[in-house]
């Protein structure tokens, strides 16, 4: 983990709107192996992560390491 205290909901705001990110919970900010930082957001009602990096690309987390997936819009 890299910090947990500085929220920063640029990423999933321009994926999904200020409306939309009203519904996630921000948890922290990762740092993965290549240095690229990811947003982890928590959805209040199903409790499910997302991970989305500066450029709002979506990552999951598969065998013990983060790797980047296609986003979809959700608009």
């Amino acid at each position: 983990m890299f910090q947990y205290t500085e929220p920063k909901w640029r990423p999933l705001e321009a994926l999904i709107g200020a409306e939309g990110a009203a519904s996630y919970m921000w948890m922290h900010e990762i740092e993965v192996d290549n240095g690229c930082r990811l947003q982890a957001y928590k959805h209040h009602v199903t409790r499910g992560y997302l991970h989305l990096d500066e450029l709002g690309n979506r990552w999951i987390f598969r065998n013990g390491r983060y790797r980047r997936v296609t986003a979809r819009r959700v608009r």
